[in-house]
């Protein structure tokens, strides 16, 4: 059975039902922070000043040799670390100055990103340092200096600006129950800082905000470029994750490098299943619900006098003379549209026990 949010429904001396929406589990959090590239690097006229994404399906992931120690010109380790889930969507900005829809290499459902800036003096001038595999596969080993290995059938790409003040990306996640938005940063002679906010942009849930994802707290030498790995969970209706790059960690002012983001989830059709707009008219004792799950897909409304998903005391809710607004009704079962949203009239709430949750289920 497939739920997350429970409506309680409980019948007051009034005769006027109280619904309270209570969310599962949700959360945000930085998985992982590094150092990608790095003009410190001591071989940072070769391939050192790159770093490496695969968005191949048979070896994705982020490698990096060229990160370096702080306040030293050692090269750190290098490391390749692949995505946690399948890429859904990337999108990274660049090439056109001063105009933040300019797209330097974009895929997968890549509408899920958005970017704004106030910042309106920015150019690309020397930040092509993005090496990115798509449809070619970069094998196992992420770190290769062979030459050009990611220019094979064109799988190269730029990406970024620098004198790039700050920027607020939006992340659609509604429909997934987890994943990784992975922040791609960077700065010039400063430390900058990434803050993120996790919303339910209905006002159902409160906001979960990470206050900076730069945990590192690296101060550039030149230019730096970082990756951050924000994982979520979101069983709680969340809608969008929204992060901020400062370069210089205080205004819109500085010297930012680079800006890419890429979302992972969990596999194709899996989704996050929410009610929400519950309206209950006590003098026809009947409710409006909208459903969001996944696209084209059946759910049934249940009302039960318990939590427990085994409790035998639980019944579907007949439709009978429901009508739906959004997405389609066939019998008992509600069907959402290609957006993955049904909403549904004048249900027959039927007998209300003292205290009754209802939920949506996969029939």
């Amino acid at each position: 059975m497939t739920f997350t949010k429970l409506l309680g429904a409980s019948a007051a001396a009034s005769g006027l039902i109280a619904f309270a929406v209570t969310a599962q589990g949700a959360s945000l959090e930085v998985e992982f922070q590094a150092t990608i590239a790095s003009e410190q690097h001591p071989t940072y006229a070769g391939e050192a000043r790159y770093y490496h994404v695969s968005v191949n399906p048979e070896n994705p992931g982020i490698g990096s040799y060229a990160a370096t120690i702080v306040g030293s010109n050692d090269p750190a380790p290098a490391f390749v670390r692949p995505f946690t889930g399948p890429v859904l969507s990337y999108k990274w900005i660049g090439g056109t100055n001063n105009d933040i829809s300019g797209v330097s290499v974009a895929g997968g459902e890549a509408n899920r990103i958005t970017y704004a800036t106030s910042d309106t003096t920015f150019d690309g001038f020397g930040q092509q340092q993005l090496k990115i595999w798509t449809t070619t596969d970069p094998g196992a080993d992420l770190q290769t200096t062979v030459a050009d290995p990611y220019n094979v059938a064109g799988d190269s790409g730029g990406g970024g600006y620098r004198s790039f003040g700050g920027a607020v990306t939006t992340v659609d996640i509604s429909d997934l129950s987890g994943g990784s938005v992975y922040v791609f940063y960077g700065a010039f002679n400063t430390t900058p800082t990434v803050s993120a906010v996790m919303k339910d942009t209905n006002g159902g849930q409160p906001d979960i905000v990470l206050e900076n994802a730069h945990l590192n707290a690296d101060s550039a030498n030149r230019t730096e470029y970082y990756v951050a790995e924000l994982k979520f969970v979101n069983d709680a209706g969340y809608d969008v994750i929204e992060y901020t790059h400062l370069a210089n960690g205080v205004d819109y002012l500085g010297n930012g490098r680079g800006l890419g983001t890429l979302l992972t989830g969990p596999a194709a059709g899996s989704s996050t299943l929410a009610l929400s707009d519950f309206a209950y008219d006590s003098a026809t004792g009947t409710f409006d619900v909208t459903i969001k799950g996944a696209s084209n897909t059946a759910y049934v409304l249940v009302e039960a006098s318990g939590l427990d998903f085994s409790n035998p005391d639980a019944n579907p809710i007949i439709l009978g003379e429901a009508t739906a607004s959004v997405g389609t009704l066939n019998g008992n079962n509600i069907v959402t549209d290609e957006n993955g949203i049904a909403t549904v009239e004048g249900i027959a709430l039927g007998t209300i026990k003292d205290t009754s949750f209802i939920r949506a289920e996969k029939p």
